[in-house]
């Protein structure tokens, strides 16, 4: 064992020195050689900064094992010491040593435990060879500690032993020696036993490797902002169980039959929590932005009113500094550090709520509303024979005017193909499969949707289309020709015509649009063609398709309505969105409106520009998934995550899913999982081995007697402990759960933990109505005049002249590299009533300071820029 330990050593001992002299090796410059240098050029201190930030922690964690290790060795140089001298001078307890030994015996376990939260001492060499170091120097002080006590009670006995002719002096030290050096590690040595005897087991083993402390303790730094979630309490204890934040974007689901209340008791709850923090953060924003409004730290790059508030209406204001002063760089710095606290940190996070009736749509939409939130609410159903409160349409041929190139063309292509998949969808549910037919169905509807999607805004200048324009063009094929001649005029990259004046005889091969060229020859040859009649009645299946999906007056009103939901904008500014894909509007007709949210959804959530760490994070509950089934809705489990949109949603029993495979993928994908009673007996085998198996020591009494009228009477007792592996939780208690218990599955910093039982409980009604909220009057410090910073005295404003160059002689783009920005739109929404937009003042005077300066910017970009 001694000489494993000594061989791996060496080789860490080798690979770090191999490892520091290749980074101090000086580049081979000569006169036949030639490096490039730059910014992409690894450094010193690049390196060094890497260390700081990810190795500095553990570092000094082997630092105080080095120190503990030099302790144990003196402690050890003491002991022998005071035993060969037969002295306890160094064993004295005095103030010092005594507060030294209680140092030793409790900071090192702190210290191990604290170690259990990085990488590097949690392999299993670093983990259990500092547990052992640990547990030999507790060993090694309470042998110091027993020595110091047992030393006055030897000396005593070896002085009371007679010295004559057969007992010396010389014997009675030996005597001492050996008396001293054998009975006091009699019991660090049993310890030890016991202690080996304890952590040899494979469960403690197990357990050992398991341990983590921020499992047990938050660490987070910004966990005051944390969207976490806490609608399951443990059943023993009633203590909340926190799923994190940065677990969550791991997906939940709940499993539960009809009657289960897991929608009112998990969904409900969760959203209200969720509503709660992006309130406390919203108003943490407000004030945060508001105080450096005052200080002119920000400034508000657009308009908006006091129910749209978004950081992103906001944008550090820069110091210009082109003598590179250092500190100004700090002032800058900590303007774009307050600027990036506000919009990540403290993020007001994006929620959509997909729900099969208006009962829970109407419960999210009130609790939303009661937090003076805006939202986003698309609701067929009417109410009074009007539309609802806060009415929102959804119009998925929307383009965002501002894409352009390959981004305008991914777009429109996903936007077509998610229409054809809705309808083939509807097809789909009449249980007859013609691959033929479901072919033709998707290319028509992908090239109609696709051609008006280019060309609706040149032949209707400043209108979008719809999805009833679509299905005017599905019904009769010969309204394409105007928009087929704005794609030839347009889009063409090479046109010949014929001389004749009847189009209807140009062939597909002497026009050219690109990579819309199969667009042009469907629309133009199978519809418009002279296959036209025989296309027109092979059509005639997927024109009912769509007219009995289109023709419901009040989904129609929803792609019909003038105000629309722009989903990219939601997810990039964290905004509401309620969606009711009406179940009572038959079965078709919801899950063709329901899939084409999500389906758009998806599409917008895939092209989220930015990484991981710079989106704004979204969450999205979906009620009775099965009913809007589709395998394109695998994506939501395997790529959300990445894209920081984590999942929530509610189902009955995974034999719903089963026919796309979903089950699978649900079960792998979804790190939480709330599992309700009355499970299916198919659900009780896959979730009984899903909990796996624990350790439990199964006891055999055997009583063996005779009669005693027998020659020989006997009793004999025995008792046998047999640890045995068993299940824990059988298929029989996930089927008998009680109203409102459960089991739950879940992780912790993304290490799986052991499933337990849980309660979860109904939203209080309180809880639905909200904490009053903060209103600040953001009209003085709107876009027009804006006022410098306090440094005003110190520092001049630069403007932009005509000629594009700044008061201080550079030019314009010399401060604006890197900090172009587009102006983000304002929302403003004029549909809700009094109630909603009113906000509840904050107890302190918001009152803004006047201006006492102007500047006039002619750019929106990162900051105004200010010159010495």
């Amino acid at each position: 064992m001694l000489s494993l330990i000594l061989k791996i050593l060496r080789d860490k001992v080798g690979e770090l020195y191999n490892s520091i002299n290749r980074k101090m090796q000086p580049l081979p410059f000569g006169d036949d050689q030639d490096y490039i240098l730059d910014s992409d050029t690894v450094t010193v201190s690049d390196f060094w900064k890497d260390f700081k930030k990810y190795s500095q922690s553990p570092a000094l964690i082997g630092v105080f094992y080095v120190f503990l290790l030099l302790n144990i060795i003196i402690n050890l140089f003491i002991i022998i010491m005071s035993i060969s001298n037969l002295s306890n001078h160094c064993l004295r307890n005095h103030l010092l040593s005594l507060v030294m030994a209680l140092f030793w015996l409790f900071v090192p376990p702190i210290i191990w435990m604290y170690s259990t939260r990085y990488v590097f001492w949690n392999y299993h060499l670093y983990k259990y060879g500092s547990l052992i170091l640990l547990a030999l120097n507790d060993l090694i002080i309470i042998q110091k500690f027993i020595m110091s006590s047992f030393y006055p009670s030897l000396i005593h006995f070896l002085s009371i032993i007679p010295v004559g002719e057969y007992i010396g002096k010389d014997m009675i030290m030996q005597l001492g020696v050996f008396l001293f050096a054998g009975l006091p590690p009699l019991i660090p040595i049993y310890i030890g036993c016991k202690l080996y005897g304890t952590f040899s087991s494979d469960l403690v083993l197990d357990e050992i490797d398991r341990f983590k402390l921020d499992q047990y303790i938050d660490f987070r730094k910004s966990k005051e902002f944390a969207y976490d979630f806490k609608a399951v309490r443990y059943l023993s204890t009633g203590s909340q169980f926190v799923v994190k934040e940065l677990d969550r974007f791991l997906h939940m689901y709940c499993d539960g039959t009809t009657g289960t209340a897991k929608t009112s008791s998990v969904l409900t709850v969760a959203i209200a929590d969720d509503l709660d923090q992006k309130v406390y953060n919203e108003d943490y924003q407000k004030k945060a932005c508001y105080k450096a409004l005052k200080e002119g730290k920000l400034r508000i790059c657009a308009p908006f009113n006091g129910t749209d508030f978004s950081i992103n209406y906001f944008e550090p204001i820069l110091l210009e500094n082109p003598n590179a002063d250092k500190q100004i760089e700090k002032e800058n710095a900590s303007r774009r550090e307050l600027y990036r606290h506000l919009k990540f940190d403290s993020q007001s996070a994006g929620i959509t709520v997909v729900a099969p009736n208006a009962a829970w749509a109407d419960q999210c939409y009130h609790m939303a509303k009661n937090r003076k939130l805006k939202i986003h609410r698309i609701d067929p159903i009417l109410k009074d024979r009007k539309h609802k409160e806060g009415f929102t349409g959804f119009n998925p041929f929307k383009i965002d005017p501002a894409l352009t190139g390959k981004e305008l063309a991914t777009t429109i292509t996903a936007q077509a193909s998610n229409f054809a998949t809705v309808v083939q969808s509807i097809y789909d549910q009449s249980g007859v499969s013609d691959p033929y037919f479901s072919s033709l169905n998707e290319t028509v509807t992908v090239s109609i949707a696709e051609l008006l999607m280019l060309t609706y805004h040149l032949v209707h200048p400043g209108q979008v289309p719809k999805a009833s324009d679509v299905q005017n063009l599905i019904n009769d094929c010969s309204r394409c020709r105007p928009y087929l001649d704005a794609l030839i005029k347009h889009y063409s990259v090479h046109s010949v015509r014929d001389s004749g004046n009847d189009r209807t005889e140009q062939v597909a091969e002497v026009v050219d649009v690109g990579q819309w060229q199969q667009v042009y020859t469907t629309i133009n040859n199978d519809l418009l063609g002279e296959n036209k009649a025989n296309m027109y009645d092979r059509c005639n299946g997927l024109r009912n398709l769509i007219n009995n999906f289109l023709n419901d007056p009040l989904v129609r009103d929803v792609f019909e309505a003038e105000e629309t939901v722009d989903i990219d904008k939601a997810l990039e500014y964290g905004e509401i969105i309620i969606l009711n894909y009406a179940l009572e509007r038959g079965d078709s007709v919801a899950t063709g409106f329901g899939l084409f949210f999500l389906l758009s959804y998806e599409t917008a959530v895939l092209r989220r520009p930015g990484s991981e760490n710079d989106r704004i994070k979204n969450f999205i509950y979906i009620d009775e998934l099965p009913v809007l089934l589709h395998p394109k809705l695998q994506s939501f489990f395997t790529l959300f995550r990445q894209y920081r949109v984590a999942v929530i949603c509610a189902i009955q029993t995974l034999d719903q899913v089963k026919k796309i495979q979903l089950d699978s993928i649900m079960l792998g994908n979804c790190a939480h999982q709330i599992i309700f009673g009355r499970v299916s007996t198919t659900e009780m085998d896959i979730f009984s081995k899903m909990a796996g198996e624990t350790l439990e020591h199964v006891t055999q009494e055997t009583v063996t007697e005779t009669a005693i009228t027998a020659e020989l009477p006997a009793y004999s007792y025995s008792r046998r402990s047999t640890p045995t592996l068993s299940e824990r939780f059988s298929g029989t208690v996930f089927r008998y759960l009680g109203f409102q218990e459960v089991i739950f599955f879940s992780v912790n910093n993304s290490s799986p933990i052991y499933p337990f039982r849980g309660k979860v409980n109904f939203l209080p009604k309180p809880r639905e109505k909200s904490a009053p909220r903060l209103k600040i009057e953001w009209e003085p410090f709107m876009p027009g005049p804006l006022h410098p910073s306090v440094f005003e005295k110190r520092f001049s404003v630069a403007h932009i002249s005509s000629n594009g160059y700044f008061s201080s002689g550079k030019p314009g783009n010399y401060f604006l590299a890197g900090n172009k920005k587009s102006i983000p739109e304002p929302q403003v929404q004029t549909d809700l009533t009094t109630e909603t937009t009113e906000a509840v003042s904050d107890a302190e005077d918001q009152t803004p300071v006047e201006p006492t300066h102007i500047i006039t910017p002619t750019e929106h970009t990162d900051g105004i820029f200010f010159g010495e």
